[in-house]
Parts: structure tokens; sequence; C-alpha cells
């Protein structure tokens, strides 16, 4: 909703033009004229003036006093006041403020509602009431909720019909009084009919039957949650998970029976729904029947069926050594059986869990775990190249068995953290050990010219081609010894001439996760992405938070497009669900072996929400490069200005997408 503000010359006038969300809005007045703009109110004048919006609001909420984030949208409205009447009386000046009140409703889409939305209680000192004629697919709740922003609203919950019934007209009626005096309007709204909806009984039909992108509803019993989903089964043993906003992960506990509705889906090898448009809690306290599998040997996790659909969700007892590395800016925890790593604690897990199991670092610890997904590119720091299996973690402190490692175990699992191969570029350290300590480095002939190390530092040269060699590393920990070979590749210096390497072409900061890069290739000849990355820098930091490695190779005048696996308008070449989810006031960083070659924003700098104006912006907009330019912005410090390479298009643009062409 917009909150406005009403008018008075002589007597009240009102006027108001409805939009997207909900924020405080005042007026400035002329002689002619009226102007709304989005600023503070400071007026006992104010009415709220409203927009309806839907929003995706649980049924669960609705007969509690709750709070409900809106987000604010800037308007200007022109009001001629030139054609007021002046002379009225105060029962006409009433009954004038009650139908400009009414007028200031509009409830969006009302002619093809799928999802519940909110209508509003009050608007200033005129109160309003609802009505449905059909509260079976448009049910008002009895009590009102409190926005975030301090507003008082009903609650709409709209459930569509099946494709059978179709589409129903529903009639709202809306009382709008002040004093003794009151005012009708009735709103008509049209439900829209949920056309390919398809139901399953069990879960296990469900998987073999949905096909991508199928609206499908399903129930289950809760039995393990994350930050942006939870785990359900059926009484077959059946699995599903449930992608969803950490707000309605909220709303359900372990044990509850619930039934969802949303898109059919996946990630990696993961299928889900999402995008839920329902959310029911059907029971709660459910006793569960939990089919754990114990694996004697942890690192048969390694060797269960990717493919298999009904795997995800399975919950395995593992023994094995936590790890904590810092990625970026965050701490991921791995989980290893020796020295061979067995999976990832997805770090979307529950964060005290997280807390709980890094306790137990460099400890043997037998843990519960459920199978999340096979993350097929890697996104390891250790071996980025090398799949990995992400589990989440759940438990507490209590749901933890530690036991007692012997040395040669405690230098295996040291040992594990070590990478086998490495690039270099700017720089190299060894990761620091949870047991063990380097007694003996020794690099190999072919890169010693490049790569030195004294004081447990290492120093680098960058050869003018690349090169190959090795480094030789031996840990012990107290009797316990054995050495490593580490392949090392050292790259090659790369001179940045703007213009002459591969740049970003398109960057879309869209809804929810419609997050899109893509990046062209100007030059005459074939490149090697895996020579590539691309740095985030998030809320202003000057060390980068996270950090992709392309893949695969790029023609010359192609374009490759990186997307986040949530998205739903466009699918691109490569999958990225760290860096590429973004948001307006972060920086990004192409890099050419460690090389700086393009950049959008300013590292170091937090802007607030977007670098730019209302009119070309980095946030809630599609940006394409200027096709006169050929190259990408190597100073990624100094003071950011899209306008000057970039042009603007609306949010959720995808059009251009795909291709790229340069004058």
């Amino acid at each position: 909703m917009i909150q406005k503000r009403w008018i008075f010359s002589l007597l009240l006038v009102a006027f108001v033009f409805a939009l997207f969300a909900c924020d405080r809005v005042t007026t400035s007045t002329t002689n002619v004229s009226t102007t709304v703009s989005t600023t503070a109110i400071s007026s006992d004048t104010t009415v709220l003036t409203t927009m309806i919006t839907t929003l995706p609001i649980s049924t669960t909420e609705a007969t509690t006093a709750t709070t409900v984030d809106t987000t604010a949208t800037t308007a200007t409205t022109t009001v001629d006041t030139t054609a007021v009447t002046t002379t009225v009386s105060t029962e006409d000046a009433v009954q004038t403020l009650l139908v400009n009140a009414s007028n200031a409703v509009l409830i969006t889409d009302s002619d093809s509602l799928t999802t519940s939305f909110v209508l509003p209680a009050e608007i200033g000192d005129t109160t309003v009431t609802w009505a449905s004629n059909n509260s079976e697919y448009i049910n008002i709740a009895d009590t009102v909720i409190l926005t975030s922003g301090g507003f008082f609203v009903y609650q709409a919950t709209v459930k569509q019909p099946s494709e059978t019934v179709g589409n129903v007209t529903v009639t709202l009626t809306a009382t709008f009084a002040y004093g003794e005096a009151t005012y009708e309007k009735q709103f008509i709204c049209r439900v829209r009919a949920e056309f390919g909806l398809s139901t399953y009984s069990t879960l296990t039909d469900l998987h073999e039957s949905a096909a991508l992108n199928d609206l499908v509803t399903a129930s289950g019993f809760v039995y393990s949650k994350y930050a942006y989903g939870y785990f359900i089964m059926d009484a077959s043993g059946a699995f599903l998970n449930v992608y969803t906003t950490p707000e309605n992960v909220a709303l359900v506990n372990v044990g509850d029976e619930v039934r969802v509705k949303g898109t059919y889906y996946f990630y990696h090898t993961l299928f889900q729904v999402k995008t839920l448009t329902e959310q029911v809690i059907l029971n709660s306290n459910n006793p569960l029947n939990l089919n754990k599998i114990v694996l004697t040997d942890a690192s048969d996790l390694l060797l269960i069926d990717k493919t298999d659909k009904l795997l995800n969700g399975q919950i395995y007892t593992i023994t094995v050594t936590p790890t904590l590395l810092m990625q970026a800016s965050f701490q991921t925890i791995y989980l290893f059986d020796g020295s061979t790593r067995v999976a990832t604690v997805y770090y979307g897990s529950i964060s005290d869990s997280q807390v709980a199991l890094s306790q137990f670092a460099g400890q043997k610890v037998t843990i519960d775990v459920v199978f999340y997904t096979y993350y097929e590119s890697g996104s390891s720091i250790l071996d980025p190249a090398i799949p990995e299996f992400w589990v989440t973690f759940d438990g507490g402190a209590d749901d933890i068995v530690a036991e007692t490692m012997t040395d040669a175990e405690k230098l295996a699992m040291g040992m594990g953290q070590i990478p086998s191969s490495i690039e270099v570029t700017t720089s190299l350290t060894l990761p620091t050990l949870v047991y063990g300590a380097y007694t003996n480095v020794t690099i190999s002939p072919e890169i010693s010219d490049y790569l030195s190390y004294l004081s447990n530092t290492f120093s680098v040269v960058r050869p003018e081609s690349d090169t190959s060699g090795t480094i030789s590393v031996t840990v012990a920990y107290n009797d316990e010894s054995e050495t490593l070979v580490i392949d090392v590749l050292m790259k090659a210096v790369v001179v940045v001439i703007p213009g002459d390497d591969i740049f970003i072409s398109e960057y879309i900061e869209g809804s929810n996760y419609e997050k899109y890069i893509e990046i062209y290739n100007s030059l005459s000849e074939t490149v090697n992405l895996s020579e590539y990355t691309l740095e985030l820098y998030t809320n202003g930091a000057s060390a980068a938070s996270k950090t992709m490695t392309l893949s695969g190779v790029l023609a010359p005048g192609s374009v490759i497009v990186i997307y986040n696996g949530q998205s739903t308008l466009y699918t691109g070449n490569i999958v990225n669900n760290t860096v590429i989810n973004y948001n307006g006031d972060d920086a990004l960083v192409l890099k050419h072996n460690g090389e700086i070659i393009d950049s959008i924003g300013q590292v170091g700098f937090d802007p607030g929400d977007f670098w730019g104006t209302e009119t070309i912006k980095t946030q809630n907009m599609t940006l394409v490069r200027m096709r006169s330019m050929t190259g990408g912005d190597i100073d990624p410090y100094d003071v950011y200005d899209p306008s000057a390479q970039w042009i603007a298009y609306p949010q959720n643009t995808v059009t251009y997408l795909g291709s790229h062409t340069v004058d």
C-alpha cells in the first residue's frame, strides 16, 4: 500500500493513485496542482490511501495478529484542484471524504486473482469493513493484521477453483465509515481456476509422474528443516524437499503434517517443490518413523545413486571428522573420512546446528545428516572442480557423538585438508591444518624461478607463460608423518588492455532469484573460461565475499549466461547460487588469471540500495552494455555511474540474454 496525503482547501480534497507497495507519502501544493511524492507524513490531516497488493501470506496466519512486510514504491501523481467545488455543506464534505476513500482502494489483478492479499481496515479517520459473497474462494479474516508500516489490514485468503469448476466471480463489499456516516462500494473480483494442477497421493507418484514446472500439490510429515526449506515424508517413507522462504519455514515444526502447493523443479540432483502458493498445517506432533541408513564406511556416501530422486532427503548416519575452512567471507564445514572428503555441510543448514558441529572440528564424530544434493560442478576451495555431496545437519550438541582418534587418523585428516593441485596467480597460502604441521616444503626446479618458500611464506613471480611444476610437503603429527606432492600451475601474467578481453555484456537484478550475468567474447579467438573468475563484494566489502571460477570455452562473438539456480525466466549456461545472488548495492569483479578485466559497482563502498539514479540503476533493472563499449571497466574502485556504459530496461527483462552486439 502507498500512503498519500489528502489536501484540505476550505474542504477536504482527496485523490490517490494506487500502486504496488506500502510507504508514507506527503503532498506539496501549488495554485493549480497537488504533487504526491514519497516522503514522511507530518500532518494530522493525513489519510491512508490504499493499494491492494497480493502477498504470499500463509493460511496459518489468517487469524493471528502478525506483521506483514511490504515494499515501498515511489510514485508521482498530479491532481487538478481547479475542478473542486468550494461551497458544500459539512454533510456533503463527509460524504465526499467517504467516496474518495472508496476510490482510493484498488485491488491489483482483481480480474485474475491467484494468491492471497490484504485489504485496508482504515484510511486515516475512515474505518473500513469487508464482506465476501463467496468465502469459499475469497475468505476475509475476522481480525486485523498489523503491517510493518503500522497499518491495520484484513487478510483475504484466496482459494483457486479447480479446473472443472473454472473461474469464479466474487463480490467484495466494503463499508466505509466516518462517525455516523457510511458508504458502501462493491469490488468485483475473479478468482482464476488452477489449470494444470496435479494432486498426488504419494510422493513416489509425484517424483515418477510430475514434469518440471508442473503445478503440484502434495502432503507429508516434516522431519527435517533448514534455513530455506524443509523435507517431508509420506506414510511409505518417500521424501520431498520444500524450498520456500525463511518466514514459511518458521511456521512449521518437525512432526507437522503439511499440504503444500507449488512448482515442481530441481536444484542440481534435488527435486523439490518451490514458489509455494499454499502451505497448510493439517495437524501437529505426529510420531515419525525415520528410516536412517547407517554407513559403516562414511566414504560409501560417495557411491550412492545420484540419479535416484527418492534418495535426496534420505537420512544417513556417518562417522566423520568436521573441518572448518573459510570460503571467501563465510565458514564452510567439510566432513572427512580420514583423508577423503565425504561431504560438505550445506551453508543453508540451521545456523545453531552449524555452530554446534563446528565445536567438534578435528574430532571424529557420529552424526545424522540429510542428503541435500550432488553439486556436480563443485564449489569447494579445496578442489574447486571436484563434485561435492551437500548434506544438511539440523541437530544440536546432544546429537553429536564424539570418538577418540588415533594419531594416524588425525594426521590423515590433516593431510586431507591439502589440495592435490593448485593454480597460482598472485599469491599462495597452504591451508592451516587442524592436526599436524608442515615440516618440509620443496619446490620443483620447473617453477623455482617463480615460486619460493621462506618462513612459512610463499613469494610469487608471474611467468610470461603458464608453467607447471610440483610442491612436495611433509606433514608430521607426533610420531606420524606423511609426504604429499601437489601439482602446481603457475599462471602467466596478464597484461590488461581495455577492450582486449571478454567482458560483462548484461546484468540483471530482478525480483526474487531472477539474477543473470552475461559475458561476451569480443576477441578473435576462443578463450578458456577456467582462467577467469567472477567475484562478489557484498555491502561495501573490500575483499571478495564469494568467488566462482568459470568453466568451458567461449568462442569469438559468443556469450555465456551465468544464472541463479532458483531463477525461472531464463535458463543459461552456468548455474551458480553464491556469486549470482547479489543485490543492487553489491559490486562484481571479473578477473583473468587474477587480473581485473571488468567490474560493476565500486568495491569497498556501500551506496545504500544501488549505484545510479532512478532512471538507470543497479537495482531492480536489466542493464545491457552499450554497443559502443568494446571492453570492460578495469577500475573497480572509482566512483561508479552505470549510465556511462549501460542501457536500462525494466526489471525482469530477459529478451536480450543469449547474444550481444558491439559496433
